[in-house]
């Protein structure tokens, strides 16, 4: 009786330091991974919180992958009683996160599991994604029917995903028309998305619409696609985009445009991700919620977006001097036009103002320019004494 007493006793002065390093080790990975600011959303003794914390952390790091998908199914599985509150939690999300994972690991029965419940939880989204792993596993009639239901419901990677189906035969039957149909939708959805603009510049090259071509795959090369930006240098050549591009800012994805009318820049828009995307400006742009002018600033320079006027307003110093009158003012009517071979005028614009600045006197001057048939007002002021400069656009 007593050995077995202390036989059992052994067992839970086991089991208890077992638990206590267990604690201990998840304690410490939670403070190893989780930042302090997110520390903050967990309870001492919630170690469900923590796990969701140190598996959501993890899920970008393929050595702790298997670590990863192991909370955060076990924090599926267990946060019924809403334990853990944070929006990734909720089966929505949580569900999509651990079915990527198991799809990065190659595990489709899993990856496939999560998926549906995903969709069950209401996720659309898992339509396109279930598409995509059965395409993977060869399983072409399941994947049509998965990204043909995406489809239905506008989600934008199904329409991708079905436009390279049909325009490169991989259901068993070429419909390269369908195929540009569905990408055009994707576009329409994401029209400053890489992929979206580098199918279309396929599709109109395969129309031989090649303005339309080159305008695509110059969105998708000035969005980092490499292939693009590779495929620009020997194509294209004798195509001029800046019609396009300005069409675009003027708004005709959205109406038809009349050049006798007056037009407005889709500032909010187009200007927007042109600045933080095409020209990679993220960074600079200063939020005004009281205002709908757009503003990016740099040191001196500051460039304000309105519905009618581009402008910037700098002052020229010995140090910022040789970045501005380059580079600064080219941004400027480059973040309209893109394609600067289609708009010498603009350019000799920009020469006459860095001769009229050498000369170290006050200016003020207008010049009217048309591209495309749409007139355009170029103005500068300058004053020698301050050394501030204002350029601007305006319709």
């Amino acid at each position: 009786m007593q050995l077995f007493f202390s036989l059992f006793m052994g067992v839970v002065f086991f089991s208890q330091a077992l638990f206590a390093h267990n604690e201990k080790s998840l304690e410490e990975e939670f403070q190893k991974y989780v930042p302090k600011d997110i520390q903050k959303r967990c309870k001492k003794d919630n170690t469900l919180c923590k796990k969701f914390y140190i598996g959501y952390s993890l899920v970008d790091n393929e050595r702790e992958s298997k670590k990863s998908i192991a909370y955060l199914v076990e924090v599926y599985e267990n946060n019924n009683l809403k334990i853990v509150e944070d929006m990734e939690a909720k089966p929505y999300y949580l569900t999509m996160t651990i079915a990527e994972m198991y799809e990065q690991a190659q595990d489709f029965e899993n990856a496939q599991k999560y998926f549906k419940l995903a969709l069950k939880a209401g996720n659309k989204n898992a339509l396109c994604s279930l598409g995509n792993l059965y395409k993977k596993e060869q399983k072409k009639l399941l994947a049509l029917y998965f990204l043909r239901k995406g489809a239905e419901e506008h989600i934008a990677a199904c329409y991708t995903n079905l436009g390279l189906y049909y325009f490169n035969d991989q259901y068993g039957g070429i419909d390269k028309e369908l195929g540009g149909k569905y990408w055009k939708l994707a576009y329409w959805d994401s029209s400053y998305g890489t992929i979206e603009n580098y199918n279309l510049g396929v599709y109109y090259e395969y129309k031989k619409d090649f303005q339309r071509a080159k305008y695509h795959t110059q969105k998708a090369a000035y969005l980092g696609d490499s292939d693009a930006q590779e495929y620009l240098k020997d194509h294209f050549k004798n195509s001029i985009t800046s019609p396009l591009f300005i069409e675009e800012v003027l708004g005709s994805k959205y109406r038809e445009l009349d050049k006798k009318a007056k037009q407005e820049f889709s500032t909010s828009y187009d200007i927007y991700y042109r600045m933080t995307k095409m020209l990679d400006r993220a960074g600079e742009y200063v939020e005004d919620e009281k205002s709908d002018i757009l503003k990016f600033e740099r040191a001196e320079s500051s460039f304000l977006f309105g519905s009618k006027k581009i402008s910037l307003t700098t002052q020229l110093t010995p140090l910022n001097r040789d970045r501005v009158l380059h580079k600064d003012i080219q941004l400027l009517y480059q973040l309209l036009f893109i394609d600067l071979e289609g708009v010498p005028n603009v350019v000799k614009l920009h020469h006459e103002l860095i001769r009229k600045i050498a000369k170290q006197r006050d200016f003020h001057y207008s010049r009217l320019f048309y591209v495309d048939g749409f007139p355009f007002t170029w103005s500068a002021r300058y004053n020698a004494k301050s050394n501030k400069l204002y350029v601007a656009i305006s319709l």
